[in-house]
């Protein structure tokens, strides 16, 4: 929880099942 401490706890669980399920190279818009 340290690389999303910017974003909300909410936004945090999602990159976290998105980062499961696909790659930040499959999502841009993540890694912004």
């Amino acid at each position: 929880m340290g690389r999303s401490g910017k974003l909300p706890s909410g936004v945090s669980a999602k990159l976290k099942r998105w980062k499961k399920g696909h790659s930040s190279d499959s999502n841009p818009a993540i890694c912004r």
